[in-house]
């Protein structure tokens, strides 16, 4: 069996988001137990990265704050929304 640091596991799970695969077919290819990735999947990712949840229902006709650690950025109201997703998966690797 490999032993693989957190980040290796974080860098995987990323992976396969990306993929598109089905946590089957991802680890087959990799040589990697299912069951095992899902079970570091699940205790990882519950470690270290915050849940956030957001949903759009209106574009705002106001600017979007985005408040992360001591940093806040703010974005003008016709900002994609698809890209502030990518920004806060980018900061929650």
């Amino acid at each position: 069996m490999t032993r693989r640091t957190q980040a290796e596991w974080l860098s995987l799970f990323e992976a396969h988001q990306q993929s598109g695969l089905t946590a089957e077919a991802f680890c087959k290819g990799r040589n990697i137990n299912p069951k095992y990735f899902s079970s570091r999947k699940k205790t990882l990712l519950k470690q270290t990265s915050p849940f956030v949840q957001a949903f759009v229902t209106d574009r705002p006709s106001s600017p979007i704050s985005l408040c992360w650690r001591d940093t806040t950025v703010q974005f003008g109201s016709d900002i994609s929304p698809d890209w502030v997703a990518k920004l806060i998966r980018s900061l929650s690797a």
